[in-house]
């Protein structure tokens, strides 16, 4: 089970199996998970208590369950000193109507205004002393790049973990990049979306 799913049956006053408290722990300590709560998970003024997690209230819009996670699992060529649009081959889980595999396989698409969690990762066939990057580029309704998340340089693993504003009717892109002189091979890439807060207000 997820971290999201953990923290919704909590905001909802479910209670927590013995195994599912031992799945809660393994995603951090009691300060980390408290900064997950006021990030926007859980109902206003919601006051949690189960078992060894201490009671906090927090203040959100509302419990958000929305987020995406695409995925590729063959291997796809990176041109030397250009960058490639990571072009995914499955979907895990789709809450938002956010991909659509057949039209546009190398997007994910923003239906709900707000802050959300960006995780990328992308995997070489290989590692090097070159120059190798992962970058999420956001572009609004025009096709045109109004920004971008964090950007990773690696040898073999590239990963991003970013908080941004993302508006309805946006999209973000993930693009890998290379200078080793000559082509490169990811073997495997995955993309995650998680709204965190609903809100029209942007940082970006």
């Amino acid at each position: 089970m997820e971290i999201k799913d953990l923290l919704l049956k909590i905001a909802k006053n479910e209670n927590l199996s013995q195994g599912e408290l031992d799945e809660l722990g393994r995603f951090g300590t009691e300060t980390q998970l408290r900064n997950a709560l006021v990030s926007g998970v859980f109902k206003s003024q919601e006051t949690l208590n189960v078992k060894n997690i201490q009671a906090v209230s927090v203040e959100a819009d509302f419990v958000s369950s929305l987020g995406c996670r695409v995925l590729r699992t063959t291997s796809q060529t990176i041109a030397n000193a250009s960058g490639v649009l990571i072009e995914f081959g499955s979907e895990i889980y789709d809450d938002d109507s956010m991909v659509n595999l057949s039209a546009n396989n190398d997007r994910v698409s923003i239906n709900t205004s707000g802050r959300w969690l960006v995780i990328a990762s992308c995997v070489y066939t290989d590692s090097g002393t070159d120059l190798r990057s992962l970058q999420g580029v956001i572009y609004d309704e025009s096709g045109s790049p109004v920004g971008s998340v964090a950007t990773n340089y690696a040898a073999k693993y590239n990963s991003i973990l970013d908080m941004t504003y993302l508006k309805k009717g946006w999209y973000i892109k993930f693009t890998v990049r290379q200078d080793s002189g000559s082509s490169k091979t990811i073997s495997w890439a995955t993309a995650t979306l998680v709204l965190m807060r609903k809100t029209d207000t942007g940082d970006s």
